[in-house]
């Protein structure tokens, strides 16, 4: 039995490996314009990231085997041109520490964004304003009550789960000249969900208010880091996400502090790997599983993720 479930562990551990180093191989690919490699900085750098946790964490989180996400994205962006569109059809699955090792209702997240450079060519900006746009959607594929049969408890293992949201949002990017950080960026967004579950109504919390801050730091550029880190660490990225959940929700009053979500996140880079990084996050906050939501999770996890730094290459002016 263990070994049987040691082999199904394994096997979905490479077949996220594989699809994403696959759709990252394909569809990332950095620009060769100069003019362009601004604004796909900007984008890339705003990207959620696909990732792998080891087990499930510190907290009180269900004893878990691991967590994944597999986020590979579509850009379509035209040479010379403001806009570009970032397709991604993302994917959040757990495997449970259980009996025959189930994945339960996986998250399946699709999303498409809109993106407008309001900065101008002629003028170049050290911080240049991004507007974006996007819809999104997030459900499990399950088709059962929502409900147990006492008709109170939510049915988290198959209950069906859908709900439909869009997002309007800036983002501020300096991607140039802010030696040693070189890559940061700031998000702010308003989120809206508006076509869900009937039984969703007045429990899931559908305005959201969204902030974001990501930056890389590169010791190679940093005067006061030893010769260790120059030359064993790529790169340190910090991100800090923070949302808070407004509307009606379940067993929350209106200011009550379940409605913050607060999301650290430390990846650090070495310079003999090449596609990935080592992270260790804190969540607390409204589980993001989906029909899980009614839980408020805290949890501090270790596991890899996908290169950011490596995909936004640090200018050396």
């Amino acid at each position: 039995m263990k070994i049987t479930k040691m082999n199904k562990l394994l096997k979905y551990i490479f077949t996220i490996l594989v699809l994403y180093l696959h759709t990252s191989s394909a569809f990332s690919q950095s620009p060769d314009s100069k003019e362009e490699s601004g604004f796909m900085k900007s984008i890339k750098m705003s990207r959620e990231q696909s990732y792998i946790t080891a087990l499930g964490g510190l907290g009180n989180i269900e004893p878990l085997l691991f967590e994944g996400a597999i986020v590979p994205y579509y850009m379509l962006h035209f040479n010379r041109t403001r806009w570009g569109i970032d397709l991604s059809p993302k994917i959040i699955i757990r495997m449970y520490n259980e009996r025959s090792s189930p994945i339960r209702t996986p998250s399946y997240m699709p999303k498409a964004t809109f993106y407008y450079n309001t900065s101008s060519r002629k003028k170049k900006s050290l911080a240049p304003l991004f507007l974006f746009f996007s819809w999104g959607h997030h459900s499990n594929g399950q088709s059962d009550g929502f409900y147990m049969p006492d008709g109170t408890t939510i049915n988290t293992k198959s209950g069906d789960f859908s709900t439909n949201m869009i997002e309007i949002g800036s983002l501020v990017a300096k991607t140039e000249h802010v030696k040693p950080y070189n890559l940061l960026l700031h998000k702010l967004s308003f989120e809206y969900h508006y076509k869900q579950n009937v039984e969703l109504a007045g429990k899931y919390g559908n305005f959201r208010i969204n902030s974001e801050v990501n930056s890389i730091l590169y010791p190679s550029k940093f005067p006061g880091a030893g010769k260790f880190f120059k030359k064993q660490i790529r790169s340190v990225s910090a991100q800090l996400r923070m949302q808070w959940i407004a509307g009606n929700m379940l067993n929350t009053s209106a200011c009550d502090w379940k409605r913050m979500t607060t999301s650290f996140r430390v990846s650090v880079h070495p310079v003999a790997l090449d596609e990935f990084t080592f992270f260790a996050q804190y969540y607390n906050g409204q589980d993001y599983y989906n029909i899980s939501f009614e839980k408020t999770l805290y949890v501090l996890r270790f596991g890899i993720t996908a290169d950011l730094s490596g995909k936004i290459r640090s200018n050396d002016k």
